[in-house]
């Protein structure tokens, strides 16, 4: 066992007969796993990452195995939802011919449809847009949201 030399270090209490043997062998990532973390106080948390200017995301903790198998067990029933995507006029969904969609991160599993807009529901969704565009375009931003 190679140490540095501290006055902290095994070697140099090993000699400090008042020093209980227990103390000397105790594992040393037990003893961490109780010290109590201190942050530093230049270093924001990370809910003050960015300041005054808005507090950061609490996204998740990946860390945490109850979190991780909740987040692999949603991406499962996400990925098996059998999903459709089709072009929307008026609200409603328009039908024609799908297409299989794959998982990007293996092609050989299909996650879904997709239905592509065809030139006619491309004109009906634009005609709809600028019958609508005066309307939405009096109406104030924080009505929009």
């Amino acid at each position: 066992m190679l140490e540095n030399g501290a006055n902290s270090s095994f070697v140099n209490r090993i000699h400090d007969e008042n020093l209980p043997i227990a103390e000397i062998v105790a594992d040393p990532v037990a003893k961490l796993g109780q010290v109590e973390p201190i942050p530093h106080p230049r270093i924001p948390l990370p809910a003050g990452l960015y300041g005054e200017e808005r507090r950061n995301s609490q996204g998740l903790d990946l860390f945490d195995p109850a979190t991780v198998t909740a987040l692999d067990e949603a991406m499962e029933r996400a990925a098996a939802g059998g999903w459709r995507a089709a072009p929307l006029i008026g609200g409603v969904a328009q039908e024609g011919r799908a297409r299989d969609i794959s998982d990007p991160a293996d092609r050989r599993r299909r996650v879904g449809e997709v239905v592509e807009a065809g030139p006619e529901q491309v004109e009906q969704a634009l005609a709809r847009a600028r019958r609508a565009a005066p309307g939405w375009d009096a109406t104030p931003a924080d009505e929009r949201a």
